[in-house]
């Protein structure tokens, strides 16, 4: 028969085993939304699209041209056989200075183009930020799983071990096979494989939120405890309303449509030309019976816009097919994003309904269970068999819970992303 403190210390065990282990707060964790901050502001890709919100303020600098005046100088009708002005009556130095004038409105119209495409750029800087900071999100999450799923495995070996003393016991008193050691030496020796391979996957979670951040693979980061599965909200319908009117992806597709249309209009107007004015001063010297009065010009020029009006309508054709072709794309988009919010959504409240079900049923079930049927293996009226597969059920049943609980995160990170949700200012709770 077992001694009483063996069973004693795996019953101990067993009640730290769960629930203690996974439902404390680690008050001195990083925060996810920091984390995310700081991939963010190291992040090349989102300074390449600042940089082009640079270069379309420049842009649109340039796009309201005044054209430079021209000035010119003509020494002319003069004689082939000489250069002097006095030897013909019509020589004369002559000094002009020429302005073209942008038909009103072709400025204010560009400058509407490049403003919206300016728009389109800065949202998808939006977009690239809110994406980069849901994936840091999720490795964070992920991370947290991966290190609680560690402590019950480790807590589990050390209950494996106490069941072997305790197996051990019954062994020596030729009360049980040593075929029943050996299991549990090879289920230690699982739970230990397990272990580094929960390392192997923490060491990558970590490094792909350090190498976001431009920090060394291996920076610490101190991630919060899964205490609790997030609640899924309640429809569908809202969540998709709500990424139609704010994902970044979106609006930047369609501020991209929009910026084309715009562009159309400019390019529609550029058909109508510009048109020049010009001053002349045309200094004269005295030729024979010409006193050599000196002469003022003014003149007005406009080009003829014999092929403006093709070019300007195959321009403004080019445009609008553009447009037409990113607001397909926006709504392609849309209708893909719906179908992952459902997605998510539906995944989202398994993994509730699961966390729930496991934390307030099973897992309590399962380990009255180990601890009844400990005490009956103690006592003769059950075998080895029935205590290992207890023990084992209780450990799956922990792995289940921890991952259902990580998945409603997950699923809540993807939901927000999509949604176009400012991942900075979730809460805990909080639904996108």
């Amino acid at each position: 028969m077992l001694h009483g403190k063996p069973v004693a210390v795996i019953l101990l065990l067993l009640g730290f085993v769960w629930p203690q282990s996974l439902l404390y707060a680690d008050t001195g964790a990083d925060s996810p939304d920091s984390l995310a901050q700081q991939a963010v502001a190291a992040s090349p890709d989102i300074a390449g699209i600042e940089q082009s919100i640079i270069a379309m303020d420049a842009a649109l600098d340039a796009a309201n041209p005044w054209p430079d005046p021209v000035f010119a100088v003509e020494y002319s009708n003069v004689p082939w056989n000489t250069w002097s002005l006095g030897d013909s009556p019509m020589s004369g130095l002559q000094f002009k200075l020429q302005q073209r004038f942008p038909l009103p409105g072709k400025n204010s119209r560009r400058q509407a183009a490049v403003q919206q495409q300016r728009r389109a750029i800065t949202l998808q800087r939006e977009d690239a930020a809110l994406r980069l900071r849901g994936s840091i999100h999720k490795t964070y999450w992920q991370l947290a799983l991966q290190r609680q799923l560690r402590e019950v495995t480790v807590e589990h070996i050390r209950l494996v071990e106490q069941l072997h003393q305790a197996v051990s016991a019954r062994y020596q008193a030729g009360g049980t096979g040593q075929h029943n050691l050996l299991r549990l030496e090879l289920l230690k020796a699982a739970l230990q494989q397990d272990v580094q391979d929960i390392d192997r996957r923490d060491a990558g979670l970590l490094a792909a939120i350090n190498t976001a951040r431009h920090m060394a693979p291996d920076t610490p980061v101190h991630v919060m405890q899964l205490e609790e599965a997030i609640a899924p909200p309640p429809a569908t319908a809202e969540l998709n309303d709500r990424a139609d009117n704010h994902n970044p992806q979106i609006a930047s597709l369609r501020a991209r449509a929009l910026a084309e249309r715009k562009t159309a209009a400019a390019r529609s107007y550029e058909r109508w030309p510009d048109f020049s004015l010009w001053l002349g001063y045309r200094i004269r010297t005295e030729a024979g019976a010409d006193p050599g009065v000196d002469f003022m010009s003014v003149g007005f020029s406009i080009p003829l816009p014999f092929d403006y009006s093709g070019t300007a309508d195959a321009k403004q054709r080019e445009h609008l097919a553009r447009a037409q072709s990113l607001q397909f794309k926006a709504e392609s988009a849309l209708e893909r994003i719906g179908y992952r919010i459902e997605e998510a959504l539906l995944s989202w409240r398994r993994s509730y309904a699961q966390a729930t079900a496991y934390r307030d049923t099973l897992i309590p079930k399962a380990r009255q269970s180990l601890e009844a049927t400990l005490a009956a293996y103690s006592a003769n009226r059950a075998d080895f068999t029935a205590l290992y597969e207890a023990q084992l059920q209780v450990l799956q049943f922990q792995r289940v819970l921890l991952a259902a609980m990580a998945n409603t995160r997950l699923q809540q990170v993807d939901i927000q992303t999509l949604t176009g949700a400012d991942l900075r200012a979730v809460r805990k709770g909080e639904s996108p």
